[in-house]
């Protein structure tokens, strides 16, 4: 398989990835998940987006923005059909390289599910907080560094 990354503006992305990027993000969160919520959301227009096509596919998404003085992602996902390949790791280890090059010496905060709570731990993140519960699926913020 071909693989090929994409890491843009909303307003540096075709129509076509625009579409494959919602398509994809509502196939796993709001179909799969079934996280009943607005899907489109104002921090699409300031984020900055990355997806990794293979062959004409999109087979994982994810979206960084800035928060505060610190820097987030989310929105991280793998499509179904292309899971148990990695993709997760390779996805989030992008995600990191992209924070680094993009937000070099800033904090790194997240929300991440439950379920994903070991993932991120294997990345060298640390929770800060208890679980708390929003749109249903319950959350856990999560750091990678604090900037100096």
């Amino acid at each position: 398989m071909d693989n090929m990354w994409k890491i843009a503006t909303l307003n540096n992305l075709t129509p076509r990835q625009i579409y494959d990027m919602y398509k994809l993000r509502q196939k796993v969160f709001v179909l799969e998940q079934k996280h009943l919520y607005q899907e489109l959301d104002d921090t699409d227009l300031n984020a900055i987006h990355l997806l990794n096509y293979q062959d004409d596919s999109l087979v994982s998404y994810a979206r960084i923005f800035q928060e505060g003085h610190h820097v987030s992602f989310g929105k991280m996902v793998v499509d179904p059909e292309y899971r148990n390949l990695g993709l997760g790791n390779e996805l989030l280890a992008k995600i990191l390289d992209t924070i680094n090059q993009l937000f070099p010496n800033q904090a790194v905060e997240i929300r991440a599910g439950i379920e994903a709570q070991d993932f991120f731990q294997h990345f060298g993140f640390t929770s800060l907080t208890d679980v708390s519960t929003s749109s249903k699926a319950h959350h856990v913020k999560m750091v990678l560094n604090e900037a100096d």
